[in-house]
């Protein structure tokens, strides 16, 4: 029952943070400085936009 009642105390508490968090939209993430892609790139550096399409 005292177990029941921390997780609840706790789980309030972090809702009670979460919910006061500001929302932030992107469409890009990086973990080490800026995207390497800008947000409307055409095709990964990997990829060859000239390869045949259709399979087979």
């Amino acid at each position: 029952m005292l177990k029941r009642l921390a997780y609840g105390l706790c789980l309030g508490l972090i809702s009670g943070t979460l919910s006061a968090a500001e929302i932030i939209e992107t469409t890009r993430l990086s973990g080490f400085g800026t995207p390497k892609y800008p947000e409307n790139f055409p095709h990964f550096d990997y990829v060859n936009p000239d390869a045949p399409k259709g399979g087979r």
